[in-house]
């Protein structure tokens, strides 16, 4: 199985706020979307290669309602 996270984040909210997301890639397919908060990475994704990207406010918040089947 090949799996990859992909590290979204977009500018902090007008509260300071981050906005960040850790999206669990597998073969192709998402599996997870995980809000950072103030949490950071989560245990189990730990160990996977993470790809940091910066996306927009709109890109960020597609990302956070998106519904994993």
């Amino acid at each position: 199985m090949t799996s990859v996270v992909l590290h979204l984040k977009a500018k902090n909210d007008v509260n300071g706020n981050p906005r960040r997301l850790f999206v669990l890639i597998e073969n192709g397919e998402v599996r997870k979307v995980v809000n950072e908060g103030y949490r950071g990475i989560p245990e189990e994704l730990r160990d996977l290669p993470i790809i940091p990207i910066n996306v927009t406010t709109s890109e960020f918040e597609s990302w956070k309602n998106w519904k994993v089947s």
